[in-house]
């Protein structure tokens, strides 16, 4: 898929996630936290939520634990199980976040029934894994933050469709990062392929290595700081971008890039 049309695809996923922040206030709410624990061996992994500050970490663990905040004396908010050595934490709202594109890179379409969603969310989930190496790690939410660090992955992708959306520490062999509205960071991060995309906010990538990198965004400026990569491609609708200590191979542009600071050195 061209950076052209991720572009505006992304586009077309931002009226999906700007749509989720109108109309919405809540006061916030007292919490208690409710806790799962299993030591039941996991080689992928699938988190999908609502309306949530959501962590995914990789520690010095035997067992993996999810913790999440909830109302005293609420039902249970999450379906967790694990099958087939598949961990499924999901949210029992009925808010699908799907975070592929036909083997593309990961933008977001969102499915809402009957549901309002907190544009400014205070409940938090934090999902920690023993530190190894899976197959596949896929988290996906509408609204809040989305954490994802310290894991090692053979296929890694994380989307929000209104919030922001960070990845730092991680290690994979392809890599999908996206957020339809609103900010994207990779940091620290090593990956054979990593694609990197924003439909209406920046992107900021600092101490990032991938054989092949491709950055996008509709709306909003980019930042590439410590970067280097074999086949780099930057694609912008409408926005700046900074360069900092940039090194590719080969490099592509496409779209309307208003102002490049800075510049790519040959490696």
């Amino acid at each position: 898929m061209s950076t052209k049309k991720r572009v505006v695809s992304a586009a077309l996923a931002a009226a999906v996630g700007v749509s989720l922040l109108c109309g919405f206030g809540f006061a916030k709410k007292d919490y208690v936290y409710q806790q799962f624990e299993t030591a039941e061996p996991v080689t992928s992994v699938t988190v999908k939520d609502a309306s949530a500050n959501v962590t995914i970490q990789a520690a010095d663990t035997d067992h993996i634990t999810v913790r999440y905040a909830a109302l005293p004396d609420e039902e249970p908010l999450y379906d967790l199980s694990v099958q087939d050595g598949r961990l499924v934490v999901e949210a029992r709202d009925d808010v699908d976040v799907d975070t592929t594109d036909d083997g593309g890179p990961a933008l977001v379409r969102v499915r809402i029934e009957g549901h309002s969603i907190d544009p400014t969310p205070d409940r938090e989930l934090t999902v920690t894994l023993p530190d190894k190496q899976y197959e596949q790690l896929e988290a996906g939410l509408a609204v809040g933050t989305l954490k994802v660090e310290g894991v090692d992955a053979k296929t890694l992708s994380v989307a929000a469709a209104a919030g922001e959306a960070e990845v730092s520490g991680v290690q994979a062999e392809q890599l999908e990062l996206s957020s339809a509205a609103g900010k994207v960071i990779l940091r620290d991060t090593w990956a054979q392929k990593a694609e990197v995309a924003a439909a209406a906010g920046s992107l900021q990538l600092e101490g990032v290595e991938a054989d092949e990198l491709s950055v996008s965004s509709a709306v909003g400026g980019a930042s590439l700081k410590q970067v280097t990569a074999g086949d780099l491609e930057i694609g912008s609708v409408l926005g700046n971008i900074q360069l900092e200590d940039v090194w590719a191979d080969s490099y592509t542009k496409a779209g309307i890039i208003l102002h490049t600071s800075g510049q790519i050195q040959k490696r």
